[in-house]
């Protein structure tokens, strides 16, 4: 029997041998592609604010220039102070002003967009927020403010109040303004604060 002469090789690849490299090479670019969109998949990115379509807040004004009006009305002397700190997806900024007889207080936390672990668009963020504060004010009422925000409660002293991804919470108490008195002056305060945020 005549052993078979192989060709000599010619440097060009078989067409089986092609056909693998472009496996090898579909599957590799497959492969980074998935480690790259992967995480951000994973993240949500639909929910971001940056995304086509939200709504968020782009950032909170200073609430000492909120408070500076009302503050030199309701407690002429008294310099509010400005209290800011931010968490992770969380910017807060409070300002505060009292005496012995009056507290007056603006806060706005603005929440962010939560890509890791629990990926959700800040306003869903802001929502469950309001109605945790809302749970933890055991024995409160607390009744809806009409046209105020994307959502607004108030109860004897407090206005709560969610627009978008922010949170305002107003409180102000006076021991010589009656209750009804107070709430009014605390919704006309939440009204202007909600009035100077700015949307993207």
């Amino acid at each position: 029997m005549t052993p078979t002469t192989l060709p000599e090789p010619s440097g060009r690849l078989s067409r089986g041998q092609r056909k693998a490299r472009r496996i090898v090479f579909r599957t590799g670019i497959g492969m980074v592609l998935l480690l790259l969109l992967g995480p951000l998949l994973a993240g949500r990115p639909w929910n971001a604010p940056w995304w086509p379509g939200r709504t968020e807040v782009a950032d909170v004004p200073d609430p000492c220039g909120v408070l500076a009006e009302p503050a030199r009305r309701l407690l002429p002397g008294v310099t509010p102070v400005r209290d800011p700190w931010e968490r992770v997806l969380v910017k807060q900024e409070v300002c505060e002003a009292k005496n012995d007889a009056v507290s007056l207080r603006l806060g706005y936390e603005q929440w962010q967009w939560g890509h890791l672990k629990s990926p959700q668009t800040g306003e869903v963020a802001a929502r469950d927020r309001l109605q945790s504060l809302m749970d933890r004010a055991h024995g409160r009422s607390w009744d809806p403010v009409p046209g105020l925000g994307s959502e607004a409660y108030r109860d004897k002293s407090t206005v709560l109040v969610r627009e978008a991804n922010v949170i305002v919470r107003v409180s102000y108490s006076d021991t010589r303004t009656q209750p009804a008195g107070a709430v009014a002056e605390a919704e006309h305060i939440a009204r202007a604060a909600v009035a100077a945020i700015r949307h993207r």
